[in-house]
């Protein structure tokens, strides 16, 4: 990878999928590069940012404003699948906090 200076419109979008939990070769098939250019990428990010992992990597991306993902439908949908059945009023209230702290779903 060419040297730059600062993330591109590339990089956040890695960033938004591996939040949400895709591994290095999902996330190239979603972008169109291979699992290890997304490595040298998020290696890269990490070096940008000064963080020693992935997890200080997404909290510093979000720190910094690279990173405003909330949950996306496939991880909600994994975790609705994994819970019990709550009443429709705690649904209800819970999806009204979420897209308030999140903002607008698309």
């Amino acid at each position: 990878m060419a040297r730059k200076e600062q993330p591109d419109a590339l990089d956040v979008r890695i960033l938004e999928l591996l939040a949400r939990g895709y591994d290095d070769a999902r996330v190239g098939y979603r972008v169109g590069l291979s699992h290890r250019s997304v490595q040298r990428r998020v290696q890269w990010l990490m070096t940008y940012l000064g963080a020693n992992g992935r997890v200080a990597l997404g909290a510093k991306a979000h720190a910094v404003g690279l990173l405003t993902v909330c949950l996306g439908p496939e991880v909600k949908a994994s975790r609705a699948a994994g819970r019990m059945a709550e009443s429709a009023a705690s649904r209800s209230s819970t999806r009204t906090s979420r897209r308030a702290a999140c903002g607008p779903t698309a």
